[in-house]
């Protein structure tokens, strides 16, 4: 499927802005959090400003590397 972008909706940008308190309360940029994932810098920025969409299969990695720095309890948002 070609890459569209996406209309931002609530559900996307809510989404975004969590994903990118996650990456800045690991202290990563969005191009070191893009090169961990496998990804170009421009796909991030547009999943975190919600013009791109995501699949769920792609959260999960993306959130490891997120959190991977911290401790068992420390996993209540960004």
């Amino acid at each position: 499927m070609p890459n569209v972008r996406a209309k931002p909706t609530l559900r996307r940008r809510r989404l975004g802005g969590a994903l990118q308190g996650f990456r800045g309360k690991a202290g990563l940029t969005v191009e070191a959090a893009a090169a961990a994932n496998g990804w170009d810098k421009g796909k991030l920025s547009r999943i975190e400003n919600a013009k791109a969409h995501i699949w769920p299969k792609e959260i999960a990695p993306l959130l490891k590397i997120y959190l991977r720095d911290r401790g068992p309890g420390d996993h209540h948002g960004p």
